[in-house]
């Protein structure tokens, strides 16, 4: 099918990032100051101050206080924490009082310049949001609304305020999928180098990433026999080098460091241990799990309809799957394996495949948990999704379809292989608030009848 390519004005672009600039800065502050880092914003830190002292990626010192070269997790947003801290001194003495303190009022902290930075990532995010709603369905409604949605959600505030990689993560996969969209239109060789590099930088922030990857690549056969053009075959070629241009220099450096090319440490098991502890569930309480993970009301309802023994270790507190089950899984490990490799394998082997229909069932309700991102927003852009399925014999729908197929891919991962909570998942939040704004339009049309140019669900 050929595509008319649309003309966005300079003079519209020009007031849709001061708009959202306006929105998006304006907000901050009305938001609470950034939160002290606890958790996995620590670590992230401490590879990024090590990176700024020393430049050497690592987590640990040996006794002449040299940083050692580590693997544990992926460089790139440590190295964004680098970067903003060699730029600003106040963030740069704030994050190493954060390291050295132990007492939560010992520092004062000065987050503000990273979280201006992460802040102009949403206004990056908003715009791909707009630049693919405006591509599949040429309307600028549709495009104005779906960028405003992706803002209403909150999701974006909240994770921009602190010291995690999600901000990232939906920025950079905001613009796989406006690449993709590019691809599926226009296929120019440039649109699969970007794609390639684009996929790199998310590898190197979150390490699944490069599952999406491997399934990008054997999707390219079929697509091949089905689209017969020449560019996928240079697409493909092109796609993969770029791709393995980055990620390839990191697995080089792991080699020569540890003797093994992988892109992270194998801390593999620890998820997994954590996964499976969940397969330990009764089939009641399988069944009940659809409730009790339904957001924000789903515990409480849950909590009033059955007993107590088939909703209590669904949560995160004491005596729960994540928090008991998990740890009595891992202890095991520790006495029946010797290596982080044997107990990956033990798990694979008896936890997974020789437990896969279960293994498999539970997933589902995992996969259930993780699509309501921004809870009662999440809802109404889950709903708005299936409504779409409905339309998608209608061009730009099916467009819009096929471009969530890497997100769905990587929420049915994450159910596979780890707890799946929703933050795990925010790569849905493109096509939630597209969705939104594709049924408002519609919404909007039925009841004041087809206007003139009002972008409609057709394409």
């Amino acid at each position: 099918m050929n595509y008319s390519p649309i003309n966005i004005r300079g003079l519209e672009i020009t007031v849709f990032l001061f708009v959202f600039s306006l929105l998006v800065f304006s907000n901050q502050f009305f938001m609470e100051k950034p939160p002290r880092p606890v958790f996995d914003s620590i670590r992230y830190i401490h590879y990024g101050v090590n990176l700024e002292e020393q430049g050497v990626f690592g987590l640990f010192k040996d006794s002449q206080g040299r940083v050692l070269p580590g693997n544990e997790n992926t460089p790139l947003y440590p190295f964004l924490i680098s970067l903003v801290a060699v730029m600003d001194n106040e963030l740069k003495s704030s994050l190493r009082c954060l390291l050295k303190s132990k007492k939560t009022n010992e520092c004062q902290l000065r987050l503000e310049s990273f979280v201006y930075i992460q802040s102009l990532f949403i206004v990056l995010i908003l715009f791909c949001v707009w630049l693919t709603a405006w591509h599949l369905f040429k309307s600028g409604f549709i495009a104005w609304t779906s960028a405003l949605m992706a803002f209403i959600s909150g999701e974006l505030q909240y994770y921009a305020n602190r010291f995690m990689t999600e901000i990232v993560i939906v920025l950079l996969f905001s613009l796989l999928v406006l690449l993709l969209l590019l691809i599926i239109r226009h296929s120019r060789v440039y649109h699969y180098a970007l794609l390639g590099l684009t996929l790199a930088l998310l590898t190197l922030t979150r390490p699944e990433y490069h599952y999406l990857f491997l399934a990008g690549l054997c999707c390219f056969p079929v697509l091949y026999l089905w689209k017969k053009r020449r560019i996928l075959i240079v697409g493909l070629t092109v796609f993969f080098l770029s791709y393995y241009s980055l990620v390839g220099s990191w697995q080089l450096r792991n080699q020569s460091h540890f003797q093994d090319p992988s892109i992270t440490g194998n801390y593999g098991s620890i998820i997994l241990a954590y996964r499976t502890a969940y397969n330990r569930m009764s089939w009641p309480e399988w069944g009940v799990a659809f409730i009790y993970w339904f957001p924000d009301v789903g515990d409480s309802i849950a909590e009033k309809l059955f007993d107590e023994k088939y909703y209590t270790k669904l949560g995160f507190d004491a005596g729960s799957y994540y928090s008991m089950t998990s740890v009595e899984i891992l202890e095991l490990l520790e006495v029946e394996t010797d290596s982080a490799d044997e107990a990956m394998n033990h798990l694979l082997r008896h936890e997974i495949l020789g437990n896969l229909f279960k293994h498999s069932m539970v997933s589902i309700p995992l996969f259930w948990r993780g699509v309501f991102i921004g809870k009662y927003w999440g809802v109404l852009g889950f709903f708005c999704f299936l409504v779409l399925l409905s339309k998608f014999r209608k061009p730009a729908v099916c467009d819009l379809l096929l471009l969530s197929l890497p997100g769905w891919f990587l929420v049915a991962l994450h159910a596979f292989v780890s707890v799946n909570v929703t933050r795990y998942n925010l790569v849905l939040l493109p096509f939630y608030a597209i969705s939104i704004a594709v049924v408002f339009a519609s919404v909007k049309e039925k009841l004041s009848g087809p206007a003139s140019g009002s972008g409609t669900v057709t394409g």
